[in-house]
């Protein structure tokens, strides 16, 4: 049987307590000023774009903000609608369409490996495709209000170790377990035994705090060592931070990338039996040439509604090295025909490729 606490809670409790918790110890260490408005601390702890699934804000940025003047021009209301719009986008054809597949390939009763692997890899796409859409639609109706709120990803799939992952993905979350879990508890004081100690602690806490399950916390641990394994290695001198050579970086991406795929198995499949079940496949036992035909048909689909995902990292590098100092330099006419059109076309974009079935999100439930 499976181990699972059934318990009534508000929407976005979790969130709530991150957030109001951190700005407790942030005062009580003197990291912060104590607000004597009622009226600020209670909108800080119950700011509505971010409350229900995060970025989990603290009151040293998004108090001082409510606390300041705030202006709305026609710049920040475009950049607004084209953050809304790109949310939606993520949502209804990114995350949607991939829950589809996803969906579809771990229904089928007697599963094979190369299908199983490919509803991972969709579930991978969903999460990531879901979790950002909601951050981005957050992101768009606070900067409405003329508030910007910090961001929560930094293209976590283009991480080439567990650790670098742990840094791009979910950002605000893993900076609170860092500041008031992992540092507390030693952090890498102590030496390397002590450190790992402290990972294994900290990613268990994660995962329980994701579900009062199995999978979560195997999940949280699976995740604790990873890290904890890299930075034996890199103790070891077996594994270097950095490395120029191109070739030896992918291979450290591609490795990075299976290993966080497999840890989204354990995070999705809450039946212990079925997950045990997947575990065993045997890739070169039971598979026809059909199910491995059918299997990459899948991540070939899954991969073209996930263009955006790969194409993210490059469009930023852009925008920061010349397109934004370019589009700068455009009248106001003409930025405003840019972000017009660039609304047109994510508007097109979902009426065609949208989902019919649209899902909650899926950070919804923590």
């Amino acid at each position: 049987g499976e181990l699972t606490f059934q318990i009534l809670l508000p929407v976005g409790i979790s969130f709530y307590v991150f957030q109001s918790s951190a700005y407790v110890i942030d005062t009580y260490r003197g990291r912060v000023q104590p607000t004597n408005d009622f009226l600020d601390y209670a909108l800080f702890v119950s700011f509505f774009p971010q409350l229900v699934a995060g970025p989990i804000e603290r009151a040293s940025h998004l108090l001082g903000i409510l606390q300041s003047p705030r202006r709305i021009d026609a710049a920040r209301f475009q950049g607004a609608f084209l953050l809304l719009l790109w949310g939606f986008f993520l949502k209804l054809v990114v995350a949607d369409n991939a829950a589809a597949i996803c969906n579809r390939l771990f229904s089928i009763e007697a599963t094979q490996f190369p299908l199983l692997w490919a509803g991972v890899f969709a579930f991978g796409v969903q999460i990531y495709a879901d979790f950002w859409a909601y951050t981005t639609i957050a992101r768009g109706s606070a900067r409405l209000l003329g508030i910007d709120l910090v961001h929560n990803f930094d293209h976590p799939y283009s991480a080439a170790s567990p650790a670098e992952f742990w840094r791009r993905w979910h950002i605000s979350l893993s900076t609170w377990f860092r500041d008031y879990v992992y540092i507390p508890l030693g952090g890498s004081r102590g030496g390397i035994a002590m450190e790992c100690r402290n990972l294994l602690a900290t990613f268990a806490l994660s995962g329980l705090w994701h579900g009062a399950s199995w999978n979560f916390i195997i999940w949280g641990i699976y995740h604790g060592i990873l890290v904890s394994g890299q930075r034996l290695l890199e103790n070891r001198g077996w594994l270097k931070n950095r490395s120029t050579n191109g070739w030896i970086r992918m291979g450290k991406w591609l490795a990075t990338f299976v290993l966080i795929h497999i840890g989204w198995l354990f995070f999705r499949e809450h039946n212990s039996d079925y997950l045990w079940r997947y575990l065993r496949l045997d890739p070169f036992d039971g598979p026809t040439l059909l199910h491995w035909q059918g299997g990459l048909q899948e991540v070939l689909v899954v991969g073209v509604y996930a263009l955006p995902l790969w194409l993210a990292p490059v469009t930023q590098s852009w925008w920061e090295r010349s397109g934004q100092w370019r589009i700068g330099q455009l009248p106001g006419f003409g930025q405003f025909s840019l972000t017009l059109a660039a609304a047109l076309g994510l508007f097109v974009l979902i009426l065609i490729l949208g989902n019919d079935v649209s899902s909650d999100f899926i950070y919804f439930q923590f």
